[in-house]
């Protein structure tokens, strides 16, 4: 009896060692253990709230002052003199502590009509919108965005101590690998590799400057059109203009008089003739056999 219960109870034993005794859960690594571990670009991103991207990765959510948000505007205003706004537009970015990145003017229907982009501190993004519409006349349109690249910056951030640590394990074993004598091929292999991981560190570090820089300095576009004046007297009228005006005029309609009676006499005339010349024989003939009745009856 005791050998048969021996086995089942052996397994039993085995079972309950294996679960942890009486089912306790197998001990699973802290969320601390993946900070730092780059994560793999998925095919398609799935977009998620930043907060629930920083809990899954077990990083504390950073507060709202402290994530990259970059901010642009764009601001289309009726103004009453261009060239005077643009110099204010200009002026109020230097003050703002920001700089031009690009202006553009050009003339419509005599009008000066201008394009400038400026970059200012985002904490004064608010107060150059404010400033701006305050000296227009109108403001015709205007659309403002806010994206968070706090979620990309992050990436970067563990993409890039990645691949530091990769380059560093690299370099020693380049070093291991040429004080070994190991051949040309291999040395020449590690080298590349180091390379491609050179050029991946500044790509990353480039687009991390970008995102700072984006975020720290916002991009708004005001796009200046002038009021329309329609004046009762042209300002730059010439007697002498109006005198060459009118003999131009007079030379164009003699030569649209000439151009018709070339065309009537050319065109026109021989066709009339050569319609006419029946009817005129017919007259001709009629009156010719009248005259001959008339001239009977006489005898």
């Amino acid at each position: 009896m005791k050998g048969k219960l021996f086995l089942p109870v052996l397994i039993l034993a085995l079972l309950l060692q294996a679960t942890g005794c009486g089912g306790a859960a197998m001990p699973t690594p802290s969320p601390e253990a993946y900070v730092g571990v780059p994560r793999l670009p998925a095919a398609t991103p799935v977009p998620a709230p930043v907060e629930e991207y920083y809990k899954g990765a077990g990083v504390a959510v950073p507060p709202a002052e402290e994530r990259l948000i970059i901010r642009t505007g764009d601001i289309s205003l009726l103004v009453e003199d261009t060239e005077e706004s643009l110099n204010k537009i200009e002026a109020l970015a230097l003050e703002l502590g920001g700089f031009v990145v690009n202006s553009n003017s050009w003339k419509l229907n005599d009008q000066l009509q201008a394009t400038i982009t400026i970059r200012v501190p985002a904490e004064s993004f608010d107060e150059a919108r404010r400033r701006i519409k305050e000296g227009a006349l109108e403001v015709q349109s205007e659309n403002t965005s806010a994206q968070d690249v706090t979620e990309e910056y992050v990436d970067l951030e563990a993409r890039l101590t990645y691949l530091e640590e990769t380059e560093e394990e690299l370099r020693e074993l380049l070093d291991s690998a040429r004080e070994r004598g190991e051949k040309a091929e291999g040395i020449l292999a590690i080298y590349r590799e180091l390379s491609n991981i050179g050029i991946q560190v500044e790509q990353t570090k480039g687009r991390m400057q970008y995102l700072e820089r984006s975020a720290a300095m916002s991009a708004l576009t005001v796009n200046l059109t002038p009021k329309e004046e329609i004046p009762l007297v042209e300002k730059e009228w010439s007697w002498i203009r109006t005198v060459r005006d009118s003999i131009y005029d007079l030379v164009v309609g003699l030569q649209f008089l000439a151009d018709i009676a070339t065309r009537f006499i050319i065109t026109f005339l021989p066709i009339l003739i050569i319609i006419a010349l029946p009817f005129v024989l017919l007259g001709w003939l009629v009156a010719w056999l009248l005259r001959r009745r008339r001239a009977k009856k006489v005898e």
